[in-house]
């Protein structure tokens, strides 16, 4: 087993995109938010790769032939950008996604990722972020 993921190609993946949320008309049009570039970082080829829109396909082959795929939040976003470029079903690719993980784990939501603006060892006081920002109380902060 240790031998076969000493070979195993991992790539470790995250995208950015050229348009907000609020600029496509909300999260329910991930698609349109166009990717501005990805990077990967390959164990087989042991570099970085910088992908710009231009070579998008590049970067979902790539994706579609590793052996596993870490990123953070990509299966159901990052992947989700790439789907306005591609009819392959990217959710064949092997994937860790350490966000589902974690909310797993620690049951933590997707919004608890967004109330953050700054660092978490920044913040001096997190419930009373978490009520200005979502108006609620300390109960569903520990929830």
């Amino acid at each position: 087993m240790e031998e076969d993921m000493a070979s195993a190609n991992i790539v470790y993946f995250d995208l950015e995109t050229q348009k907000s949320a609020a600029e496509v008309g909300g999260w329910d049009h991930i698609r349109d938010m166009k990717m501005s570039v990805g990077v990967t970082y390959s164990t087989t080829r042991k570099t970085y790769e910088i992908y710009g829109e231009d070579r998008v396909n590049e970067l979902i082959d790539e994706l579609m032939r590793a052996d596993l795929v870490v990123g953070f939040n990509h299966i159901r976003f990052d992947y989700e950008v790439l789907y306005g470029y591609t009819v392959l079903d990217l959710s064949q690719a092997p994937s860790l996604d350490l966000m589902l993980d974690l909310q797993k784990k620690y049951s933590i939501t997707a919004f608890h990722w967004m109330l953050w603006p700054a660092p978490v060892w920044e913040v001096k006081k997190p419930q009373r972020a978490f009520r200005r920002l979502n108006g609620s109380s300390r109960e569903k902060c520990s929830k």
